[in-house]
């Protein structure tokens, strides 16, 4: 992998985790917005229904009245038909009789129906007072959870930020300009492994001599996409990142045991000591 390469790659590594950390920041407000709205719509309807189980109360109150009014008159009508001298005013009662009749049943019908549509919204007022208290719980539940979040984002942006600029200020400003342009432009993708001689960023083929560049190993040519611009390395390279120096090795401590080969010399002066020993031995004993 190219030095300049190495470099960026691991730079696109903090900037993807501050997009992220940035996205997950702007749609906190989103979405803060979307749960007034779902708890401000679930509050209206609620408040219609009630509105209408108000509205059905006072028609019913004013039926009620109607229909009060409605069999005072039937009765002063079945007065007259008692008190009636022909049979012409007699007829006329009971006619004006079978007119309120008819005006209230159609007032009590209409009371009916009312009421009927009344016993139909109370359970669905209770459900969805039900649901309007969920949702209050959870739209707090949810601000609190939001405002946490947002701090220990904030936080590990600002944790990233000095690593991030010590980064950037070890890769040369042209091509940390030309990073930051195809990163904001391409979704957070600047660099990427060319998987099979493919850009593994928008899949053009790369031509034979830019493969050959880049694998090749030499890490001398820094080569981009010709379609995307993105910059581009063999997944099966080695990075060229600076490696920590190696620990110089230990001397291997000799065995207590072990003593030097003999050299031919002494080996022989040794086999020959113990013939002069035994002869030294020989003379002493014919003294």
């Amino acid at each position: 992998m190219h030095p300049v390469v190495a470099k960026l790659f691991s730079l696109q590594k903090i900037d993807q985790k501050v997009a992220l950390a940035q996205k997950k920041l702007d749609s906190l407000p989103r979405e803060t917005e979307d749960r007034k709205k779902k708890l401000k719509k679930l509050e209206g309807e609620l408040a219609l229904l009630k509105e209408r189980c108000k509205e059905i109360e006072v028609q019913v109150a004013s039926l009620e009245t109607k229909v009060g009014a409605i069999e005072t008159g039937i009765k002063k009508q079945e007065a007259y038909l008692n008190q009636a001298s022909s049979p012409s005013e007699y007829e006329a009662a009971r006619h004006q009789i079978r007119y309120l009749q008819r005006d209230r049943e159609e007032l009590q019908n209409e009371q009916l129906e009312l009421m009927e549509e009344q016993e139909t919204l109370n359970p669905k007022i209770a459900a969805l007072e039900a649901s309007v208290a969920e949702e209050k719980e959870t739209f707090q539940a949810f601000l609190v959870e939001a405002e946490s979040l947002r701090a220990e984002l904030e936080s590990k942006k600002q944790e990233v930020a000095d690593e991030r600029k010590a980064k950037a200020d070890e890769i040369p400003s042209e091509f940390l300009l030309r990073y930051e342009e195809i990163f904001a432009s391409r979704e957070g993708t600047a660099v990427v492994p060319a998987e099979r001689r493919y850009c593994s960023g928008c899949f053009t083929k790369l031509t034979p001599n830019d493969w050959a560049m880049l694998a090749n190993g030499t890490n001398k040519v820094l080569v981009t996409c010709r379609t995307c611009g993105r910059f581009l390395f063999d997944p099966d390279s080695e990075p060229a990142e600076p490696a920590e120096p190696a620990k110089p090795a230990k001397p291997a401590k000799p065995l207590e045991s072990a003593e030097p080969p003999a050299s031919p010399q002494s080996s022989q002066s040794t086999s020959e000591a113990p013939m002069e020993s035994e002869n030294t031995e020989g003379n002493n004993e014919v003294q």
